[in-house]
């Protein structure tokens, strides 16, 4: 009897034991879950705060196909819906004679050369150019403005080349005031602001990679009613098939347009030169043909190598503001500024 008495204190006494260990366990595991929910909601935080900064978002991902053009591939548009035509140039259209074509061209093309900024002896190079090229200018680069400056008095168009996301993050590395997608009317406005600051006389901006932002409807409607209220005009590089730019500029009533060529989006001699030899054939097939390349060595060589071709070929090189939908003036930038 005494046995089974002990027997049964000692359960009890180990049963006792086990409960006693228990809830020190129950609390650890509180604590834990309680850090790790704390620390989730402060990435959300943290995260919200960076993106309205201008950073890219270390969370939200938007899964777009990446657009890798191909030789003789890109991404071209619906001639028949948005095709620019040379029946759109307008007489007078700017206060520089370089800008304000006497005539209507039968066949013309304009031509914009991107990623100026860095360089000041390439960008003076461009700038001496024999064509009325349109100088699209980085921001937070160490010669953006007086870039600008220089093109201004030259009588080149000066754009704002306004860096947008991309798919491929890689590309953001630079020190660059980025429009991103979930970022807000206010910031943007800003943003554009603080650009526009820094590039003197620019009439109006394409975007700088933006394969995500400017699949964005609701990014980019505020990019450019933003331009709207400056009066500046815009130019879809179109660096996605998925690109909604163009087509709510338009539907806005911005003056706007879409390129057709990239001439060194390959950095490949051949290639680069073929892309040249399109810019002609698009040009003779549709009137009219918007290209950009860049300060690439091989590029601005074949840029000169090119204008007496063109004036061969019957094709006038126009400045971009005269291929716009509708038509640019301007008189519109001086009234909003």
């Amino acid at each position: 009897m005494a046995s089974r008495k002990s027997r049964t204190e000692k359960r009890q006494r180990a049963k006792g034991r086990r409960s006693t260990g228990l809830n020190p366990m129950i609390k650890v595991w509180g604590i834990v879950i309680s850090i790790v929910i704390s620390l989730v909601l402060l990435i959300i935080f943290i995260d919200e705060y960076q993106i309205n900064q201008g950073f890219p978002s270390l969370i939200k991902k938007r899964q777009y196909d990446p657009y890798i053009p191909q030789r003789g591939t890109e991404a071209t548009p619906d001639t028949n819906k948005h095709q620019v035509r040379a029946s759109q140039i307008e007489q007078g259209q700017t206060d520089s004679p370089r800008n304000s074509p006497s005539q209507k061209p039968n066949m013309c093309g304009a031509i914009i050369i991107d990623d100026l900024g860095l360089d000041w002896a390439i960008a003076q190079e461009c700038i001496s150019l024999d064509l009325p090229i349109a100088c699209s200018i980085l921001p937070n680069m160490p010669y953006s403005t007086k870039i600008a400056e220089r093109a201004h008095q030259n009588g080149k168009i000066v754009m704002a080349h306004i860096p947008m996301e991309t798919i491929d993050e890689t590309k953001m590395k630079q020190s660059l005031p980025w429009l991103l997608v979930g970022m807000s009317l206010s910031t943007i406005e800003t943003t554009i602001d603080t650009i526009i600051a820094e590039i003197h006389h620019a009439q109006g901006a394409n975007n700088h990679t933006g394969s995500r932002f400017t699949a964005d409807r609701t990014g980019m409607k505020d990019v450019l009613s933003c331009l709207k209220k400056r009066g500046m005009f815009f130019i879809d590089s179109r660096t996605t098939t998925e690109t909604l730019a163009f087509q709510i500029a338009q539907s806005m009533g911005i003056p706007s347009a879409e390129r057709q060529v990239f001439f060194d989006n390959m950095d490949d001699d051949d290639k680069i030169r073929d892309e040249f030899e399109r810019f002609i054939q698009l040009i003779i097939r549709d009137k009219s043909a918007i290209a950009i390349g860049h300060t690439k060595p091989k590029t601005l060589a074949l840029l000169k190598e090119y204008g007496p071709i063109f004036k061969q070929k019957g094709i006038t090189i126009v400045p971009v503001t005269s291929l716009l939908s509708p038509p640019y003036s301007t008189d519109q930038l001086a009234r909003k500024r």
